[in-house]
């Protein structure tokens, strides 16, 4: 009998380097056209320099997925004060994705999991992701303990 052996997956914090945004954009795009409303109307159209310059401030994070040093996932959050209580630090998830892969649900499980050391690391007291509630993501933070709060809903103006 031959076991398969299956690539390690590799979970980490990286920065926005110019390497990682050109490996991050397929992968966005993908997310983007499984997920937005309005897809049809706008192209993703990520503003990695934006990013860049808040990562260096340490106020966005992207932790990453790699099986066999492949990219097949990230989460990116956002970190500040909360305006509402400015003693508490807040995180703010602006996108999670990982490719569907074997082994789905442990990835995402995995990259929740180190967002979640990050961010106890970093002094956040609250965490909140952007999802779909028919995402299998959405199930897997449910799991983790994360509760719906409020519906973001959208319209093009």
């Amino acid at each position: 009998m031959n076991a398969q052996i299956r690539p390690q997956v590799t979970i980490a914090r990286e920065r926005y380097s110019e390497a990682l945004c050109a490996e991050l954009l397929p992968l966005l795009q993908d997310n983007w056209v499984r997920t937005e409303s309005y897809i049809g109307e706008l192209a993703i159209d990520p503003n990695f320099e934006k990013y860049q310059k808040l990562d260096a401030m340490d106020l966005v994070t992207c932790v990453t997925a790699r099986l066999g040093g492949r990219l097949v996932g990230y989460a990116i959050y956002f970190t500040s004060y909360s305006l509402h209580h400015k003693t508490v630090k807040t995180g703010h998830g602006d996108m999670i994705y990982v490719k569907d892969e074997p082994g789905f649900g442990q990835i995402v499980f995995d990259l929740l999991k180190e967002c979640e050391r990050l961010l106890r690391a970093q002094g956040v007291v609250y965490m909140g992701w952007f999802v779909h509630r028919e995402s299998r993501i959405h199930a897997i933070l449910k799991s983790r303990g994360y509760v719906d709060d409020e519906i973001v809903m959208e319209k093009k103006l």
